[in-house]
């Protein structure tokens, strides 16, 4: 183990990219805990991929952080974005048109499309009016009535620090040490990962894996 990637490793917190990935990796129960704080309703996730690159007809990629389903089959989306320019609403609008794409097989009714959900974790207020949270929706203009199409979009902030559910679980999400954080579960995640040997080896392999591809790409 090198030492500057151990050294990396106690810095890291969950917004930041490589390390949420791997915390949630092949772990719905901590998925579940964060949507049903976001989303303030009991949900079972059944399946969750990390980094799932999906493909539009035009051959454009892209990369969903986390993705995951529930057992009623509605998708959600999970973005961590530290820069604003990775939270714009076309990057919501694509990721939404991009997580539905994927859900019709071929010959299915459109009513049989589930709910998605694209939630962005920000690490700014993207909005500026100190909210936790902003709920996207369609809206008939004229009536000033719900679009009910079934598309939703989420932002979180990520500088909100009220004493509530919420407040508490963006509290984690910055929090460098495990000993720091409200919510047992992703305390005991994070704790495996920066305090135990086993953790340290896999998060620094994989920072080394990482820097070894960047100075490839960049030869």
């Amino acid at each position: 183990m090198q030492d500057k990637y151990a050294k990396q490793l106690r810095e890291f917190c969950l917004m930041d990219d490589t390390f949420m990935s791997k915390v949630f990796e092949e772990h719905n129960k901590l998925l579940e805990l964060i949507l049903q704080i976001i989303l303030k309703r009991k949900l079972t996730v059944i399946s969750s991929s990390i980094q799932k690159e999906r493909k539009s007809v035009n051959g454009h990629f892209i990369r969903f952080d986390i993705h995951a389903i529930d057992n009623t089959g509605k998708e959600y989306d999970i973005e961590v974005q530290r820069s604003n320019e990775g939270a714009i609403p076309q990057r919501a609008r694509y990721n939404s048109a991009m997580l539905d794409s994927g859900m019709l097989k071929s010959g299915a009714n459109y009513r049989s499309l589930k709910e998605s959900y694209v939630i962005f974790i920000t690490e700014n207020d993207i909005f500026g009016k100190g909210l936790p949270i902003y709920t996207i929706k369609r809206t008939i203009l004229e009536t000033n009535k719900f679009f009910n199409d079934g598309s939703h979009i989420i932002y979180v902030n990520g500088t909100y620090s009220g004493d509530n559910d919420i407040g508490k679980l963006i509290h984690d999400f910055h929090c460098i040490n495990s000993t720091d954080m409200n919510y047992k579960p992703l305390a005991d995640r994070v704790s495996y990962f920066k305090n135990t040997k086993g953790g340290k080896y896999i998060m620094c392999k994989i920072m080394e894996e990482l820097a070894a591809e960047v100075k490839r790409d960049t030869a």
